[in-house]
């Protein structure tokens, strides 16, 4: 578990997604994926330039603003990861299980 993680989830300033595993013994056990509970927070420490030159860091910023949309919307919420595969988010709704990947722009080459 991150430091001090269930203390920022409780002051509102980040949430902890965890990993669905089909078990909750694995489940809790899972390291969380962390968000900001405002994105707007993540580029307010960077100058304009960093924010829009940087990909990776608009990917996590647009990852964010997705999950705190979902989980406005959902009361379960997860991701999941195995090696190099990912699945940003899964919502359960009622017997349904729903897989959302996050992408932002295009590859350039």
């Amino acid at each position: 578990m991150i430091l001090g993680g269930r203390t920022l989830q409780q002051a509102f300033l980040l949430w902890l997604i965890t990993q669905f595993t089909g078990h909750a013994v694995r489940q809790k056990a899972s390291s969380p994926k962390i968000l900001p509970t405002c994105p707007a927070r993540i580029s307010a420490c960077l100058t304009p330039e960093r924010a829009l030159a940087d990909r990776s860091l608009r990917g996590r910023i647009i990852d964010s603003i997705v999950g705190n949309a979902l989980r406005e919307s959902f009361t379960e919420v997860y991701y999941w990861k195995k090696r190099h595969d990912e699945v940003d988010f899964i919502v359960r709704s009622g017997s349904r299980v729903i897989t959302i990947e996050v992408k932002y722009g295009r590859e350039r080459k």
